[in-house]
């Protein structure tokens, strides 16, 4: 979690507001860890950002940004491609220092890429959905076809992680107890049937 400082109260007063986009280009490493293969950065012409709770697939992310580098242009083989992972910055410029300050937006997979490069328009457009995409069939997976057996009486919490580092191969997660604050000993008498 990102703490708020004086410098971000002020950029939030800036009339003209200039945005910026940084995007590093990753590579799954292990069910824990990415590595950063490439760093893109370029001025943002336009973007769309939304979050859905009602939607498997709550972040999505589309975003149009110049770029001055040939070699980001889309394809199989080059730095950009639907196979790469790729983590998030939207930045904005602090008009009396000139500094772009940098605030993570999340990792996604690139659902769909393509790079104009013409003699008006050097820009790449990308359309990018969260990590939940490579679990529910929308980006190279799909785990309904396998049928997962939860005993009775088993911890829904225990259950999902499983769900996540098996079936779905990831090692970072968060996933809080269900009513996790009336489930606790001490808090109520029966907090292990509650659980």
């Amino acid at each position: 979690m990102q703490t708020v400082t004086q410098d971000d109260i002020y950029l939030l007063y800036n009339h003209n507001k200039s945005l910026y986009v940084k995007i590093e280009l990753l590579r799954k490493e292990s069910p824990t860890s990415f590595s950063v293969v490439d760093t893109v950065e370029g001025n943002l012409v336009s973007g769309d950002y939304s979050e859905d709770a009602d939607s498997d697939v709550r972040r999505t992310l589309s975003l149009v940004m110049m770029i001055t580098d040939k070699s980001y242009t889309v394809g199989e083989f080059n730095r950009v491609w639907i196979d790469k992972y790729i983590r998030v910055y939207m930045g904005q410029k602090e008009s009396r220092t000139k500094l772009i300050h940098w605030y993570k937006k999340g990792i996604y997979v690139i659902d769909s890429a393509e790079t104009t490069y013409s003699a008006e328009d050097n820009s790449i457009t990308l359309s990018c959905s969260d990590l939940v995409a490579t679990m529910d069939g929308t980006h190279g997976g799909d785990i309904d076809a396998t049928t997962i057996k939860i005993p009775a009486g088993s911890i829904i919490r225990e259950a999902m992680i499983q769900t996540l580092t098996q079936l779905g191969g990831w090692g970072n997660y968060r996933v809080d107890d269900l009513g996790e604050y009336t489930c606790l000993d001490g808090i109520v008498k029966d907090y292990l049937q509650r659980r």
